[in-house]
């Protein structure tokens, strides 16, 4: 964990508190991304891979699943404002790696996935809709997991123009939220922090 994420935790807690917003905090743990995103989602009941359980965060009630992960940095200002959208799924916008890919998957002219750099977001202020986003740093309105079948996460492919793609969990999740009918939007004016260790072996 970032001493960064930590940091913008705790001033985020602040600003709930001060603005009267109850919330929950759930993480697990697991070598399998996919598996720990799942047990997440269930709100850390104990279910595990039981896929007949469907009771998103342990069933409390919730307007919004903010999903932020453990290697992001943001101001409270940045939370906020993806709470207060009204939109099914939305996104902040952050780099993947040192030539400025964003977590953000758009098809080109033929509907084939493609690589985005940020420099296609520099003078966009309003929110896009796209084709799917990372979980870095991701606000979920409530019903959308409730309106998908399980196992939500996975390795999984996508047919797009008749010719199938393999895809990671987060992806792969926004397709499957795509099918059930929800939106995904990248909003540029909130751009976060990603930090990434880069090690070299021989």
């Amino acid at each position: 964990m970032q001493a960064g994420y930590v940091k913008s935790l705790m001033k985020t807690v602040d600003a709930l508190n001060e603005v009267g917003l109850t919330y929950c905090f759930v993480s697990e743990y697991s070598s399998f991304v996919s598996t720990a995103r799942e047990m997440t989602a269930l709100g850390g009941s104990g279910a595990g891979l039981d896929f007949q359980t469907t009771s998103v965060v342990g069933g409390c009630g919730y307007q919004k699943i903010f999903w932020i992960d453990s290697d992001m940095e943001w101001e409270p200002s940045d939370f906020l404002k993806l709470f207060d959208s009204g939109l099914d799924i939305v996104s902040g916008l952050y780099v993947l790696d040192e030539a400025g890919s964003v977590a953000v998957g758009y098809s080109d002219s033929d509907g084939m996935p493609r690589r985005v750099n940020k420099v296609e977001f520099l003078l966009v202020e309003e929110p896009v809709e796209v084709m799917g986003v990372g979980f870095g740093f991701l606000a979920i309105k409530a019903g959308v997991f409730e309106a998908m079948e399980r196992p939500w996460f996975g390795i999984g492919r996508i047919e797009i123009e008749g010719r199938r793609w393999n895809v990671g969990e987060d992806y792969s999740w926004c397709a499957k939220a795509k099918g059930a009918g929800y939106s995904i939007f990248v909003d540029p004016s909130v751009k976060v922090g990603h930090n990434k260790n880069v090690v070299f072996r021989p």
